[in-house]
């Protein structure tokens, strides 16, 4: 009970600032730069935001590529992508690093115990960081639901050929329909933002610097994406002999798989899997730092 009334206080204390509505407007912002369609003349990417303004509806409706639901699954685009670790972090990280040079945290060491302060404040730092990212991807979806058509405006051939996929890669759609898809997008984002708040937040164990503690984990994301780059590039030097495993090694490891979690078929378990084992590593890590700091964390 105390970490659930902790986690609710951090919570609310993340609701009521700047940060978090910063965070989710930066979101929303990222996401209409996502590329979802090509520009045939120009043979150059073209971002939502592009893509709303240079097509009519009706032209719209001639593209069953810019269906609604297909502008949800692409809208977590290479920016956000890139960004996140920092955009996740930020509506949590501050406040820690703000009550470390205020000496708040002895006091609340004292009446909840250290490993239930530390516990609760990783949960926080998830939480928030899950909210804030659904938050403005929820933002784009609503602005986005009345720029491009849904699935039910096309004709019955267009939607046939739509859904078609569906049930595939979304066994339980046939029953359940859109709202399913909906909801299990939104559940995507969440953890996705989830898991992007943890790298920066076990940094304040060791660091005060909330720059720092910021920055890192954005130049350590973008090395890895440049590394999966070039691996995927090794995958497919044999294009009539692929390299399967290393493809699905990067499919489960990759630094955004959880945000397409649901779409990566037999990878998705594995997937998952991974990504719990390095959270519940990184809360591990954390835990033992703080329990090990005489000075508790200030």
């Amino acid at each position: 009970m105390k970490m659930l009334r902790l986690i609710q206080v951090n919570l609310k204390k993340v609701l009521t600032s700047g940060g978090f509505y910063a965070c989710a407007v930066l979101t929303a912002v990222l996401c209409f730069t996502a590329e979802i369609g090509m520009d045939p003349a120009k043979q150059e990417g073209l971002s939502v935001l592009q893509v709303s303004r240079m097509y009519t509806r009706t032209e719209l409706l001639q593209e069953m590529q810019f269906n609604y639901f297909n502008i949800l699954r692409g809208g977590m685009g290479v920016w956000i992508t890139i960004f996140i670790p920092i955009i996740a972090a930020f509506p949590f990280v501050p406040l820690v690093c703000d009550a470390r040079e205020s000496r708040s945290v002895r006091m609340t060491c004292i009446r909840l115990s250290r490993r239930t302060y530390s516990l609760g404040s990783f949960l926080s730092a998830m939480l928030a960081g899950g909210l804030a990212v659904l938050a403005g991807f929820l933002v784009f979806a609503g602005i986005t639901a009345f720029l491009f058509p849904q699935t039910a405006e096309y004709t019955q051939e267009q939607r046939a050929l739509i859904e078609g996929v569906y049930p595939e890669v979304f066994p339980l759609f046939p029953k359940l329909g859109y709202p399913y898809l909906y909801l299990l997008r939104f559940a995507e984002v969440f953890l996705y933002g989830a898991a992007s708040a943890v790298p920066a937040f076990i940094l304040t164990a060791v660091m005060k610097n909330k720059y720092l503690i910021l920055s890192i984990p954005f130049f350590i994301v973008y090395l890895l994406r440049e590394l999966q780059a070039k691996l995927l590039e090794q995958v497919w030097r044999d294009w009539e002999h692929p390299d399967l495993l290393l493809k699905r090694i990067l499919s489960v490891t990759g630094t955004d798989a959880l945000n397409q979690l649901s779409t990566l078929g037999e990878n998705m378990l594995p997937a998952a899997l991974y990504a719990a084992f390095l959270l519940a590593a990184g809360c591990m890590i954390y835990l033992a730092v703080m329990n090990r700091r005489l000075d508790y964390g200030e």
